[in-house]
């Protein structure tokens, strides 16, 4: 399920929805076990280590729930990019400490 969730959050961020990015990315995170059992969003943006990824996480959340008050965009295919260097850094991360 982790796999398809994160496809999921592909999927979304190619065709730059910012609701179905948001929907997607909730659940992958949930999912994520290296994220787990903490899940949000700022368990992502905390452990993820990425100035940029935190602003494209803030970005969305902006577009959907708030003034758009800054210079950055948001845009789906940076966040997916950011999200999966996130994603493979913490995986490998996780790894080395169950070793």
């Amino acid at each position: 399920m982790l796999a398809w969730a994160f496809r999921r959050l592909r999927v979304a961020a190619h065709r730059n929805n910012a609701q179905e990015v948001y929907s997607a990315l909730l659940d992958w995170v949930r999912r994520f076990k290296p994220l787990a059992p903490t899940g949000p969003l700022a368990a992502l943006t905390a452990r993820g280590n990425d100035p940029d990824l935190d602003a494209d996480v803030a970005a969305l959340e902006r577009e959907l729930f708030g003034p758009r008050v800054d210079t950055h965009v948001w845009s789906g295919r940076g966040l997916l990019r950011r999200a999966g260097a996130a994603r493979r850094r913490l995986r490998t991360q996780s790894m080395s400490w169950a070793t």
